[in-house]
């Protein structure tokens, strides 16, 4: 260091001090754009998973909504929205099952794929159902046809024989169609049957030809048989339904679970992100002082650099100035004492 000249000298005071700068900077930007990264995950990432949660329970409810209308008015295009909304609920489960793997959130990819095979037994359950509701038929066709055909068979016969007692019967008989979906359907068909029988007995007092008697039978028969049929159709229903129910109470559940695990993880973020931005404005109010110490530092060593070698040169200076005057006192010194001397040895 001794060795270098003053220009190196402040040249390489000034460039550390540039690269200390640099350094320090460097780290400052990292710790911020740390800090930015973290708060765009919270705001970008995040928040999407706990709006797809709520995007699913609104789905969920489109899709209970369109079960319900469907159960009750039974129409195709109301099974085609079922399945739009279905697929959809489906498609946002997954999408939120890959964002929290992506996040490395294992608890809420672990409720998304529950969500997603809980979707799996409800589409399962509604297919069972709707394939029922579809058996069932209405007054034309299928259980409901096949029970109004035999019906309206067997009140043709009874209705000309003009038996008050036999009609009452008949009429009771068919009132109990609309006690299918109470989930007595067994004890329905044991009434049912019981009414069947003592039709049976009027019958072989109320003067029909054999003609009438074999059609009556015949009737009768296939009405028990689709009431039967009609009864086991809403025994299966009642199994089923339920089951969709609980599998759509639990995709609820899961959704609330995971709006609550994604608030949660946000607000941990929230707070290691806040706090390293209090961290990170210390070390910035430490680096600008750090900055300023070692820049005085830097210009006191340049100061002493460019100083001490002038001393130096000043005290040589001095030194030579005092050399010179010395010689010159003695040069002064010796002239006088030669002058005496030649004074004296002159002649007189």
């Amino acid at each position: 260091m001794k060795q270098l000249t003053i220009g190196k000298k402040l040249i390489l005071s000034f460039a550390s001090l540039l690269v200390l700068m640099v350094l320090l900077g460097g780290m400052a930007v990292y710790r911020l754009t740390h800090i930015t990264d973290t708060f765009v995950e919270l705001v970008t990432e995040n928040t999407k998973i706990a709006d797809e949660a709520m995007e699913i329970k609104i789905d969920l409810l489109m899709v209970r909504q369109h079960e319900n209308n469907f159960i009750r008015t039974r129409e195709t295009a109301t099974l085609k929205q079922m399945q739009t909304s279905l697929a959809s609920l489906k498609m946002r489960s997954k999408t939120l099952n890959d964002m929290a793997e992506g996040l490395g959130l294992t608890g809420i990819a672990a409720n998304s794929r529950q969500i997603v095979k809980m979707l799996g037994a409800y589409d399962k359950g509604f297919k069972t159902v709707a394939g029922l509701i579809q058996d069932q038929g209405d007054a034309t066709d299928g259980i409901v046809g096949e029970i109004t055909q035999n019906a309206q068979g067997l009140e043709a016969i009874i209705k000309p024989l003009g038996m008050s007692g036999f009609m009452n019967e008949f009429l009771t008989m068919r009132s109990h169609e609309k006690d299918m979906g109470t989930g007595e359907g067994e004890a329905v068909v044991a009434k049912v049957k019981a009414i069947s029988e003592s039709m049976v007995e009027r019958s072989y007092t109320s003067g029909m030809d054999s003609e009438n008697m074999d059609k009556f039978d015949k009737d009768l028969k296939g009405y028990l048989g689709a009431f039967t049929k009609l009864a086991d159709n809403y025994k299966a229903m009642q199994t089923q339904v339920p089951a969709m129910h609980r599998a759509a109470d639990n995709i609820e559940r899961l959704s609330n679970k995971i709006e609550t695990d994604a608030a949660e993880v946000t607000a941990t973020k929230q707070s290691a992100a806040v706090a390293e931005k209090n961290e990170t404005i210390t070390f910035l109010y430490g680096l600008c002082g750090f900055i300023m110490l070692a820049g005085i530092g830097m210009s006191l060593f340049a100061v002493r650099s460019v100083t001490k070698p002038l001393n130096r040169i000043i005290k040589g200076f001095s030194e030579s100035s005092e050399q010179v005057a010395s010689a010159s006192s003695e040069i002064s010194t010796s002239s006088q004492t030669l002058a005496a001397g030649s004074a004296e040895q002159a002649p007189l």
